[in-house]
């Protein structure tokens, strides 16, 4: 759902002086169709940004390189350290790796490479519907391990999520709140163990309205206390939970979404919306039938609603909050 791509020295130096117009401008237009254009294709540098984007332009091709260098710059993202290598290297001097993309590949086998960039690289998830079930949880956990790999912070927000778990505590429950509240238990399982050793600060936000809090406490449940054990599936992580109760936040139009938001150094990196909810898995730990697909939110659109976020929610003081 995430990728990367990044151009040796040797590729733009080339690009500039031993390429014919022609040349030039299709690799031009096949780098802008098929990486700047998607949503979910980034900008990698090995060295400082600065250095990378003050490429000699003067002469040959210059023209053309400068403008595509123009363009690479809005899909620049300085990666944490972690991230040691893209997914795509442009570069004529490895062309036996599949992943590397060299002058010869794009002139002579273009149709080739979109249809793998087509099939394989997509910007949205779900499950493959002539794989079981393990296959699937192994495929999913691919997509969701890469935005945490590429982010230094990871946002989980599910406004209902600690309403379900508390119904499962009532005097007098009912079945479908111990199937969802255990849903949603062994959803946290699994992504807390995607979580381990990835470097990645975690935050999960939920909310309980006044009103959430007054009724729980009616049923005589020692809310705070019920929530840290329903999180410490979260534990190895560290999770920071975040309940919030203000009533403009809670209705906040983001806070209904089911999201998981990847940052680095506290901008948006990415913003992908869960059907239905964060309770990825059923009450038997099998991927949720309803809930089957991840969508990659457009970055003009995500970039409205994380500034929605942030304005309205980020900061709001938590009515409750604990590390998992």
């Amino acid at each position: 759902m995430i990728y990367t791509f990044s151009f040796s020295d040797e590729f733009l130096n080339s690009f500039k002086d031993k390429l014919s117009y022609d040349e030039s401008y299709k690799i031009y237009n096949f780098i802008i169709i098929n990486f700047i254009k998607r949503d979910n294709f980034f900008l990698r540098t090995d060295g400082k940004r600065k250095k990378f984007f003050k490429q000699e332009t003067n002469g040959g091709n210059g023209p053309i390189l400068k403008d595509l260098l123009n363009k690479l710059n809005r899909k620049y993202k300085e990666f944490p350290k972690k991230v040691s290598k893209s997914d795509f290297l442009f570069s004529n001097e490895k062309k036996d790796d599949l992943n590397i993309i060299s002058f010869s590949k794009i002139l002579e086998k273009q149709e080739d490479l979109e249809e793998k960039l087509d099939e394989k690289y997509k910007s949205y998830w779900q499950p493959d519907f002539k794989a079981n079930n393990q296959q699937n949880k192994r495929n999913l956990a691919k997509v969701i391990e890469r935005i945490f790999n590429h982010s230094d912070e990871v946002f989980f927000i599910d406004r209902h999520v600690s309403r379900t778990l508390l119904e499962s505590k009532k005097k007098f429950v009912a079945p479908n709140d111990i199937k969802y509240a255990k849903s949603y238990l062994n959803s946290f399982n699994y992504l807390n163990s995607l979580l381990i050793d990835k470097k990645v600060t975690s935050r999960f936000y939920s909310g309980l309205l006044k009103s959430n809090l007054k009724f729980f406490k009616k049923q005589e449940i020692d809310i705070e206390k019920a929530l840290k054990e329903f999180f410490s599936n979260f534990s190895n992580s560290g999770t920071i939970v975040h309940i919030i109760s203000k009533y403009e936040a809670y209705d906040n139009l983001q806070f209904y979404k089911r999201l998981i938001v990847g940052l680095i150094n506290k901008q948006l990196l990415v913003m992908v919306r869960t059907e239905k909810g964060l309770n990825i898995l059923n009450e038997e730990n099998e991927l949720h039938k309803s809930k089957r697909k991840f969508d990659y939110v457009k970055e003009e659109i995500a970039l409205d609603d994380w500034e929605d976020w942030n304005i309205n929610v980020r900061y709001v003081e938590p009515e409750i909050k604990f590390v998992a």
